[in-house]
């Protein structure tokens, strides 16, 4: 006679009823990404990047820097990743992977939750918040945001750990901990934050003073002392990398106002996702002092709802407040466009646990959450769309913001067209020109870079137009990359222009050095190497 299940075996059944229901909506959402291309700086970060494409071995795709040795962008998990994912199929491969490990982040909420709040239904719901909320399309959809996945994920299952070390009675952190802690930190450098939530657990999600826990918090120096030396090896300087990077101008503002606005700016795109844009740009005047309050109102909240005993709200308004604080405490690292969505990633797992479990406990609550989750599935289900290729990219991001470096996409893009539309080109570049001209967040040296990219493309499209008529003279264009050049030699773009215009002209011992050039400094340069070879094949 068969007995019958156990209450035991019920419940996993459930459960697993539960999860396998996040899984299928959360991926039918973001599906649509697996298709998507290279875009944006992925053309650079991994097209172009032979260290990740593994032409200079499989040591230096873990070694070298990100973005090179003028960033401070040292991840080696990621860049492991991007270099499988490529090396597997190209941008879907890195996309599968992306989305493989929202999933796992989808529950590792949900498990989270479930254990804070003992109720499924909110577990679920926070899961699902957190899994279709549209500050997470970049992150999943973008190859070059891998990283955010990454780090957040790690980041929840270090919580996780903890918490369940917690709840059998066990001091923490355990090494289980550490360990999620080390991956986070070796997918990001964000992931710094991860030992202050798990302090920050032990004070709001288990009631207990992390004081009388200090030795154990030790624990993760054993992670940190190694991963600072080897930072230390690899960008060469005590530093480790940290003190490179842009340098910002901040307009009016003080660096404590600048941070404030941007703490205040990313929680109005996490309150408000409903119109995700992937290069929001910050006015150089302080004209918004309102998003400061916004970040002063957060901050104080989790203290607050401490004082009134919500300990899993107040937890889960801390992991926002510590996510952000962390984003915004790096001026070098916030760019031009310091309100992403992906530096939202592990902020809407906060939001989401202190929002849906006190929510669904109300009379409308649950009604109020289900709608904002179906409106959310459905903004990032389109969203997605926006990350197809480069062409929809730029289209997509110029009828929200006409922004410089977009239009400059917009026109190589024309450029790069077969034919080339040559008018579109050059009406997008001196557009481009007319906004980069204005100051900018993200500091003098970025503008000026922008602005000779610019007049880079203008070249290329004064030589297409002269290699057009039936007696051409590459004079002139060859006049202009010498002069961008001469201003800024570093514009590999220009290098190969200007071989281009003395190869035409007889040059060719010249030509070569420049195409040399342009290989040293962007080895991933494709036209480069075509243009070596089709120099070296020509009869002497």
């Amino acid at each position: 006679m068969r007995r019958p299940p156990s209450r035991r075996s019920i419940a996993a059944l459930a459960r697993s009823r539960w999860i396998l229901l996040l899984v299928v909506a959360v991926a039918a959402t973001f599906a649509r990404a697996l298709a998507g291309g290279y875009v944006y700086d992925d053309l650079q970060l991994v097209v172009a990047n032979a260290d990740l494409r593994g032409e200079h071995g499989a040591w230096a795709v873990v070694a070298a820097p990100l973005w090179g040795p003028g960033f401070p962008h040292w991840r080696p998990l990621t860049q492991v990743l991007l270099s499988l994912g490529h090396g597997i199929g190209g941008a879907a491969g890195i996309h599968a992977l992306a989305l493989l490990a929202h999933l796992a982040a989808v529950w590792l909420v949900f498990a989270l939750t479930e254990g804070l709040t003992g109720r499924k239904g909110a577990a679920f719901g926070a899961a699902l918040l957190f899994g279709v909320h549209p500050a997470q399309v970049e992150s999943v959809a973008w190859c070059a945001a891998l990283n955010d996945v990454l780090w957040g994920s790690f980041a929840l299952a270090a919580l996780l750990r903890h918490a369940k070390t917690r709840a059998r009675g066990e001091p923490g952190p355990a090494w289980g901990t550490v360990a999620c802690f080390a991956l986070a930190l070796a997918a990001k450098e964000t992931a710094l934050v991860v030992p202050l939530l798990v302090g920050w657990f032990d004070v709001a999600g288990a009631g207990a003073s992390p004081r009388a826990l200090g030795w154990r918090y030790a624990r993760f120096l054993v992670v940190l002392v190694p991963w600072y030396v080897a930072r230390v090896l690899v960008f060469g300087d005590a530093f480790a990398g940290f003190d490179r990077g842009p340098t910002l101008d901040p307009g009016d503002r003080s660096a404590l106002g600048l941070a404030a606005e941007v703490c205040g700016r990313l929680v109005g795109v996490l309150a408000w996702p409903f119109a995700p844009h992937a290069l929001r740009p910050v006015p150089m005047a302080a004209t918004a002092p309102l998003f400061a309050v916004v970040a002063a109102v957060v901050a104080a909240a989790p203290l607050a709802l401490l004082w009134r005993r919500a300990r899993v709200p107040a937890f889960g308004v801390g992991v926002v407040v510590l996510v952000l604080s962390v984003h915004a405490a790096n001026p070098r690292g916030l760019g031009e466009y310091p309100v992403a969505d992906r530096y939202l990633y592990l902020a809407v797992a906060g939001a989401s646990l202190a929002a849906v479990p006190a929510l669904v406990a109300t009379r409308f609550g649950t009604v109020s959450v289900t709608a904002v989750i179906l409106a959310c599935a459905w903004t990032s289900a389109r969203a997605v769309q926006a990350w197809a290729d480069q062409a929809t990219f730029v289209r997509t991001q110029l009828a929200a913001h006409d922004d410089a470096r977009v239009r400059y996409m917009e026109g190589q893009l024309a450029l790069e067209a077969a034919p080339p539309d040559l008018d579109a080109a050059e009406r997008a570049l001196r557009r481009a020109d007319e906004l980069a001209a204005a100051r900018r967040l993200g500091g003098e040296e970025a503008r000026q870079r922008l602005q000779a990219d610019i007049a880079t493309g203008l070249a290329w499209c004064a030589f297409v137009r002269e290699a057009a008529v039936p007696v051409p003279d590459f004079r002139a264009p060859a006049a202009r990359f010498a002069a961008i050049l001469r201003a800024h030699e570093t514009v590999a773009p220009a290098h190969v222009g200007l071989a281009a215009c003395l190869a035409e002209l007889g040059d060719r011992a010249e030509a070569e050095r420049h195409l040399r050039r342009a290989l040293e400094l962007d080895p991933g340069n494709a036209a480069a190497r075509h243009n070596l070879v089709r120099l070296r094949r020509l009869p002497r």
